[in-house]
């Protein structure tokens, strides 16, 4: 990984530990899209996940993508849209 890179993703992690002491999504907000077909959105990763929202179990969201089953952690994500 570049340097420069790195200490960004570094830094986006220490704020997201700090953001860790409160709730950053709910279950009971989640809960709501089970069964939509949604997008996911983990913003400063630069990843996103499409497809229907199976199951919320912990901190883990089961979304079934056409390309299989992938799992989501919570803390990370910042936005879902539903399709």
């Amino acid at each position: 990984i570049i340097p420069k890179k790195r200490s960004l993703m570094y830094t986006v992690l220490r704020k997201v530990k700090k953001r860790r002491e409160g709730p950053l999504m709910t279950n009971k907000l989640i809960k709501k899209y089970l069964g939509k077909k949604c997008k996911v959105y983990s913003g400063s990763f630069g990843t996103s996940v499409k497809g229907k929202l199976k199951e919320l179990e912990d901190n883990w969201l089961e979304v079934e993508t056409s390309k299989g089953v992938e799992l989501v952690n919570i803390d990370f994500i910042q936005n879902i849209k539903v399709l």
